[in-house]
């Protein structure tokens, strides 16, 4: 999806430019078709890099004046007093950026991070439970999980 964006954002900036350039915005469109099309779609072959490169850098830019970067994650976060509904990716990324517990696979630290960051966060054990399986964990992992978090090492 950023990819399609930059080149979008690009074209666009591509379009104004010539506009600018050739003083008529209907000429600027007119030289971009013509010379996709006399030249049976080859020119596509500069436009579109050309596009994408002046949108990644336009975008490279706006980043750096504004400090913020566009987000592509097309969740929504969810709304106030209601809990955040984790993906599976999302919490094997969880448990990477905790300290890991020797001995495990990286399942189980993963399972034992959320739990421990959700009930953290004071999610309740049925909710906890709700969102690990929407995510595909099973019973017996999350059974597992709880156990482990709780100081009963079943593993």
């Amino acid at each position: 999806m950023k990819y399609v964006f930059r080149f979008v954002v690009g074209m666009v900036v591509l379009y104004i430019l010539l506009a600018i350039f050739m003083l008529d915005p209907g000429q600027a469109l007119l030289l971009i078709a013509i010379s996709v099309i006399c030249t049976a779609g080859i020119s596509l072959v500069i436009w579109i890099p050309l596009a994408y490169f002046v949108g990644w850098g336009v975008l490279a830019l706006f980043a750096r004046i504004t400090g913020k970067t566009i987000d592509f994650d097309s969740t929504t976060p969810p709304a106030e007093g209601e809990p955040a509904q984790v993906q599976s990716e999302n919490i094997a990324a969880l448990s990477q950026q905790l300290n890991k517990e020797p001995g495990l696979t990286n399942d189980q630290q993963a399972i034992a991070s959320y739990i421990r960051k959700a009930l953290e966060k004071g999610l309740g054990h049925d909710k906890i439970i709700e969102n690990l399986r929407n995510n595909g964990w099973s019973t017996d992992s999350i059974r597992w999980g709880f156990d482990f978090v709780a100081g009963e090492n079943v593993a």
